[in-house]
């Protein structure tokens, strides 16, 4: 009986060491895979993140101008005395405006590059 528990013991002992082998290993393995390159190209943010956020931010505001209208409208009649059908003379041409330009500006897109559209474009 006592060898029993003796081998017992033993296997035990065998299991608990080759789990502790196999988890240092692998924790081994992991600090390789991690080590201090990993790190560091983590804390530099890439600078396609940057260019995403600028981009959700414009359309962001774009969006919320173009359908924003509504809500400070009632504010707008008010503070620069206007009436509803100047108001929504106003958001009409906008949107007339928007919707005839929109293919003029998306072939020239294609035609001459974004960025040339982009420049001309930014400073009106």
């Amino acid at each position: 009986m006592n060898m029993m528990g003796t081998q017992r013991e033993k296997y035990d002992l065998q299991l608990i060491f080759g789990i502790m082998i196999v988890i240092e290993k692998n924790i081994q393995e992991v600090k390789v895979f991690s080590g201090v390159g990993l790190i560091e190209r983590m804390k530099t943010i890439h600078w396609a993140w940057y260019i995403l956020g600028a981009s959700f931010l414009t359309i962001m505001v774009s969006f919320s101008i173009r359908l924003g209208y509504g809500v400070i409208l009632p504010e707008m009649i008010m503070s620069l005395g206007i009436s509803k059908t100047e108001g929504g003379l106003t958001y009409s041409i906008l949107f007339v405006t928007y919707t005839l330009f929109a293919p003029i500006v998306g072939n020239l897109t294609d035609r001459i590059g974004g960025r040339k559209v982009i420049t001309f474009s930014v400073p009106f």
